[in-house]
């Protein structure tokens, strides 16, 4: 299995997972209706850390992007469904990598890899 391949079974699987566990969690209950968990400050230690870790991922994926456009949608689409939308833009960014460029390419957005050179093939 070539690198693109593991990383779209990888970025597939966690996707997948978190929208089952998501199903399965909503048939206990609905989202919004949690409002007694606000009292809790476990839970809202464990919601801020993890929504400033998508603000964290999503400043890459701002840096990534052209245009406010598609950066605001992207916000709004992190803030509204968190890991399942870092997951489906980092398949896009996978999908759309060159392996010969090497990792730093997928990383990097399209206007600072000019001064990137293909990797060597053995």
């Amino acid at each position: 299995m070539n690198q693109r391949s593991l990383l779209i079974s990888v970025f597939s699987l966690f996707i997948l997972s978190l929208l089952a566990l998501t199903t399965w969690a909503s048939f206990e209950r609905n989202v919004f209706d949690n409002a007694h968990l606000l009292k809790d400050r476990w839970f809202l230690a464990t919601l801020m850390d993890a929504y400033w870790g998508f603000f964290t991922v999503y400043l890459w994926m701002a840096y990534k992007l052209n245009g406010w456009a598609s950066r605001l949608l992207w916000l709004i689409a992190v803030v509204s469904l968190g890991n399942i939308a870092i997951g489906v833009f980092v398949i896009w960014q996978i999908i759309k990598w060159e392996p010969k460029m090497g990792l730093s390419s997928l990383i990097l957005a399209e206007r600072d890899q000019a001064s990137i050179e293909p990797l060597p093939t053995a």
